[in-house]
């Protein structure tokens, strides 16, 4: 089922609904969450989903991670040599001492990985049906679209449920398929939108002219409606009667928020001090834990928790269990926007440095698994050295997973950060590095030629190493020799065997691509 609609228009709430109607009947519920802020690192919502259902521990021994790794493994019936390599591999567990190293290049081990993951997938549907969600696909990262691809190609002789929330934007790859069901949701009528405050107001009516004001703001977007009728109603200008709401004062223009951003940052102002907890989660995400919260935030223990309870109370953020942990979810992502946006630039920056360096002193084996996360925080912090080191992280993870176009996205990020960096000796082996990293996720021809090209100029000036010279003359030599320049072709040959000869070492694994004799015209 593919679920469409607008933002706020209630696609997560239609999910819950469903979730209640089916209490007390046997399935397995597998939720896998897309964010904004990772919809370039490869794999995220399912690494996430199978490090909560495994519940995979930051700082926990790599030796009981694998022991419940191999324990989902069996229960799915999956065998055959290298799954748990695989798995273990995506999941950022180390496996020294456990696992031969198979020996595969990056693609053919994130083939492999991919279809261990959707025999996980048909695994679980034998021991009961099976309530899959992929929330926000808009947001879905391109080696996580070729999972799903295949999940959706393999759901008809699986006792699967498998449905996919996203806003119109999302191009959707499974549409058409005999099996694949399409639903958009529309906004509101003035009769439902009637019924939504009724029911928010408890049963008790409110003046005909506010209940006229919010339906006509709100133009019938089932999350404005919410939001709106609770921010008047805590605003005071409203009074409680046995049977109903009356007016406190004369009504004004000014009110009534005009927008749901509006009326949000009002729900916001009204929380008073803890408003400050709710910018700091924002910022680290969607979701965020209370571990990297409180390694952050001004006040800690009992002040936090109490907090947060409070927090939860407003239901703009709720909270659910995790082993060692609790998670913390803002109801919408509009919602985690309007408190991120309400920061000054300035707080927002030594907020997104704070996380990023807890994430790297206190979490290492986040730290090592999720360095785009680091770079994005990093990067929001305006900080463009570290920023451009663990974008240059992430695009070297992202290619050893064979995960090209993720690291087209990390390196152009890397770039952008680097070449703010003023210091001459600190940008160029960034830029450089960068580029070569470019080069190798084997973007469109002429973007490959552009990066090695400007590889090439930073090694003139004398900036890399021997083996980063050898790797980009033999990327320009390949490039010219394929887009049928034979001359230049031949003359960066020449350049790679007079290199060779300096460097008194000869390559005997490479050989220059069958050049002999004079070039061609």
């Amino acid at each position: 089922m593919l679920l469409t609609g607008e933002a706020g228009i209630g696609k997560s709430r239609l999910l819950e609904a469903l979730r209640e109607r089916i209490v007390g009947r046997p399935y397995g519920l597998v939720r896998y969450q897309c964010s904004p802020h990772h919809r370039n690192v490869s794999m995220y919502p399912v690494v996430r989903q199978i490090s909560s259902s495994l519940g995979l521990r930051s700082g926990e021994p790599p030796t009981a991670q694998i022991e419940r790794l191999e324990a989902l493994i069996a229960r799915s019936g999956l065998g055959g040599r290298g799954v748990a390599s695989y798995l273990a591999s995506l999941l950022s567990i180390s496996t020294e001492g456990h696992f031969q190293d198979l020996g595969v290049v990056p693609s053919e081990a994130k083939e492999q990985t991919i279809a261990a993951l959707i025999e996980l997938f048909a695994g679980l549907t034998r021991e009961a049906p099976v309530f899959a969600v992929l929330e926000d696909a808009h947001w879905i990262d391109p080696t996580s679209l070729d999972f799903f691809s295949g999940i959706v190609e393999r759901v008809p002789g699986l006792r699967a449920l498998l449905i996919v929330t996203s806003r119109p934007e999302f191009t959707n790859p499974w549409v058409g398929q005999g099996h694949v069901t399409g639903l958009a949701l529309n906004r509101f009528g003035r009769r439902h939108a009637a019924a939504m405050i009724d029911r928010i107001t408890g049963g008790k009516e409110i003046p005909a002219e506010v209940q006229s004001a919010i339906i006509s703001k709100t133009d019938g977007v089932p999350l404005f409606v919410e939001e709106l009728t609770k921010a008047v109603l805590e605003s005071g200008q409203l009074r409680e009667q046995s049977q109903c709401f009356m007016l406190a004062a004369p009504l004004t223009a000014l009110a009534i928020p005009s927008t749901l951003q509006d009326s949000l940052m009002a729900r916001l102002d009204r929380l008073g001090s803890i408003r400050e907890i709710a910018q700091i989660g924002a910022a680290i995400g969607r979701e965020f834990s209370y571990r990297l919260l409180e390694a952050i935030s001004p006040i800690t223990g009992t002040a936090l928790k109490e907090a947060l309870h409070k927090l939860v109370e407003s239901e703009l953020v709720f909270s659910r269990a995790a082993i060692g942990d609790t998670i913390y979810v803002f109801k919408h992502a509009l919602v985690q926007d309007a408190a991120h946006n309400s920061l000054l630039r300035s707080r927002r920056q030594r907020i997104h440095a704070d996380i990023a360096r807890s994430i790297v002193e206190r979490f290492a084996d986040s730290s090592e698994s999720a360095p785009a996360v680091i770079a994005h925080h990093y990067t929001e912090a305006g900080l463009s050295e570290p920023a451009a080191h663990y974008w240059l992280t992430a695009a070297e993870l992202a290619l050893s997973r064979s995960a090209l176009a993720e690291a087209t996205q990390h390196t152009g990020a890397g770039l952008t950060a680097a070449r703010q960096i003023e210091d001459e000796q600190v940008r160029r082996p960034l830029e450089l590095a960068l580029l070569v990293a470019r080069a190798n996720s084997l973007l469109p021809f002429q973007e490959t030629v552009a990066a090695l090209t400007s590889a090439k100029s930073l090694l003139d000036a004398g900036v890399g190493s021997d083996l980063q010279r050898f790797s980009v003359l033999h990327g320009l030599c390949a490039s010219s020799y394929f887009a049928g320049k034979m001359e230049d072709a031949f003359a960066l040959a020449r350049q790679i065997v007079e290199f060779a000869d300096r460097q008194s070492t000869r390559h005997s694994s490479w050989s220059p691509i069958g050049f002999s004799g004079r070039p061609r015209s």
